[in-house]
């Protein structure tokens, strides 16, 4: 099998058969001498340039690290950010602790407790109205009417009773249910901005 090996002075490139191998040889370009090793080059050049190693990986980017290269960049060229930079929350978003306020700009919702206040007048409207129906059974067994007359007027007031306040709590639920929803999220919105500002 044929080998290649290269001349050392001009770097010309011989084609030799195997049995040249390990033997002294000159080359036909420039008339040098030296001997063929077959792996390409004459044997008695510089050794192979090593690789380099691979660079190491980059170090993660912290949030001290990326604000200080920000205030270290030109006012016209401001350097890139890697991480997403917060914004900082505008002063009008701040929410003040003042109740007032937070009423009068619709901040704090009264919706919710309006909705609780009706589920319980709903309550005491059934106790009532349950109260009349059960006083109208009494009212027809004083007069001596029958158990078929007297049955349905009592499990009318019986589910007036039980029944009412039950289905008057799961509307109202259905209708807190938005607000609920409302206040977990501004809830997270506010949790989100504090973290922004502390950061």
């Amino acid at each position: 099998m044929p080998i290649t090996i290269t001349c050392p002075d001009c770097d010309a490139r011989i084609r030799a058969p195997d049995s040249m191998q390990g033997r002294p040889v000159k080359c036909p370009k420039c008339g040098a001498q030296f001997t063929a090793d077959g792996n390409g080059d004459s044997g008695v050049g510089p050794d192979p340039i090593p690789e380099p190693p691979p660079p190491p990986p980059p170090e993660p980017v912290t949030r001290e690290a990326l604000w200080s290269e920000v205030a270290k960049a030109p006012d016209n060229h401001p350097a890139p950010s890697p991480l997403p930079v917060p914004l900082p929350v505008p002063a009008m978003e701040q929410r003040s602790p003042n109740v007032v306020v937070d009423f009068l700009l619709f901040r704090k919702l009264i919706a919710p407790v309006l909705v609780q206040v009706l589920f319980w007048i709903g309550v005491l409207g059934c106790i009532v109205v349950g109260g009349l129906m059960f006083a109208t059974v009494l009212a027809l067994l004083n007069r001596g009417a029958t158990f078929g007359i007297v049955v349905w007027p009592l499990l009318s007031t019986l589910a007036v009773w039980f029944l009412g306040p039950l289905v008057i709590r799961v509307f109202c639920e259905v209708l807190i249910l938005f607000f609920r929803m409302n206040d977990t999220l501004t809830a997270i919105k506010n949790a989100t901005e504090k973290q922004w500002r502390d950061d």
